[in-house]
């Protein structure tokens, strides 16, 4: 297929793996997912990267990068909020760390966020972040002052 040997993918195919089970296979029964474990994520991915890696990296975005900080360090209602409906297929999740000079070393970020009433103001640039043109959730890395 030419999608495969051009190294892209069309919407319509996320389309369609967003209904599959390929796209909830590591999140865990109680937020939709199929709770599958490490060994049958990496033999799934590794058939999918066969056929393309840039399709592997979209598929294993929310099974990983973009679902893996609110899964291990999310509350539950973060995680019913935010990830119920990535697993769902409903939204997708996006994951921003990547800024000028730091690249994704998380230690040397400076963007910032600052309270201002019941809202923060962000401060600083973001390079990079996957899923940027497909996204409904960012999560956003930054730097919290107090």
């Amino acid at each position: 297929m030419k999608w495969k040997r051009q190294e892209y993918f069309r919407r319509k195919y996320c389309r369609r793996w967003l209904r599959s089970i390929l796209w909830n296979k590591r999140f865990r029964k109680e937020l939709g997912g199929q709770g599958a474990d490490a060994r049958s994520y990496v033999l799934v991915m590794s058939e999918i990267a066969k056929a393309s890696g840039v399709a592997s990296i979209y598929v294993s975005s929310p099974n990983s990068l973009s679902g893996g900080p609110l899964l291990i360090a999310g509350n539950d209602e973060q995680k019913k909020k935010y990830l119920t409906p990535v697993v769902k297929g409903e939204k997708k999740l996006a994951f921003a760390l990547t800024e000028p000079g730091a690249g994704s070393d998380a230690a040397g970020m400076t963007t910032t966020a600052v309270k201002d009433g019941d809202y923060y103001i962000l401060n600083g640039r973001k390079m990079l972040y996957n899923n940027g043109s497909f996204y409904q959730i960012m999560q956003l890395f930054l730097q919290k002052q107090i």
